[in-house]
């Protein structure tokens, strides 16, 4: 199954996304195939159950504290393909904090959502695409939310996002002089941590991907990317003298790496 091309895709302005604080997930439609022409969309009732499951999700990637990152539901929202995310929409959307995009269609019993990963789609590449189809199977009395609660895939894309932005966050933080520096030592936490668990779900989801989804390369490429973001969040604390925290005990022979009590 793939995404057909008609006339109604669109990838139309969303308010919510400028006026949603934080971290965001933005959720355009996932569609039935026999009337995504129409423009069909979920039930502000099946709304809310396709946020709290994406948020359960993704609450708690974080071992220190729950994650931020809000769900934004974008009604009409329904790109024709990776294509639509240009360099320079791809970069708007993650000045306005936008970490992942995702949309799809349904048939029968089967979903297919696709994942943009804003800050790897900025990086480019033949292996680092930064979208990325998947295939979930459709229980028809659970509906599309129920699709959310077990997609290894958003965990993993917004683990590996949410370290980006930390270690963004912890950069721009050392170039102020007015910066707090407790604050800045728990964004390199964070961004090592999340890029951890993102080395590990991306494992888990390679293991488990079926004929949609990335292929062996892109999945090495994300998990590489997940391993190398690691060890440069610990590097650049170990370098930073103002901070703080447990990276600076870790043996030097330990920092390129994410086992079990590393990060």
């Amino acid at each position: 199954m793939a995404i057909p091309g008609i006339a109604r895709a669109a990838l139309i302005d969303c308010p919510p996304i400028a006026t949603t604080e934080g971290a965001k997930v933005v959720v355009g439609e996932v569609r039935p195939i026999a009337h995504a022409a129409a423009g069909a969309r979920l039930s502000p009732f099946e709304e809310r159950r396709l946020v709290n499951a994406i948020h359960q999700q993704i609450g708690q990637l974080n071992a220190e504290r729950p994650a931020e990152m809000n769900a934004v539901i974008c009604r009409e929202r329904w790109p024709e393909g990776p294509e639509a995310f240009t360099l320079s929409l791809s970069r708007n959307l993650l000045d306005q904090d936008v970490l992942i995009e995702l949309w799809g269609v349904t048939e029968a019993d089967l979903a297919l959502i696709h994942y943009v990963v804003l800050p790897v789609r900025l990086r480019g590449g033949q292996d680092l695409p930064g979208v990325y189809p998947s295939a979930y199977s459709l229980d028809p009395q659970g509906g599309v939310s129920a699709v959310f609660r077990n997609a290894r895939e958003l965990k993993a894309f917004s683990s590996l996002a949410l370290g980006f932005r930390a270690l963004e966050r912890a950069r721009a933080a050392a170039l102020s002089d007015t910066s707090d520096k407790l604050a800045r030592s728990v964004r390199l936490n964070d961004a090592r941590s999340y890029f951890c668990v993102a080395e590990r779900l991306l494992q888990e989801a390679e293991a488990a991907s079926g004929e949609f989804g990335p292929d062996a390369r892109q999945w090495q490429a994300l998990i590489a990317l997940a391993t190398d973001s690691a060890a440069e969040a610990a590097r650049l604390a170990r370098a930073d003298p103002d901070y703080v925290g447990a990276l600076k005990l870790l043996p030097e022979e330990l920092l390129d790496s994410c086992q079990p009590g590393v990060s």
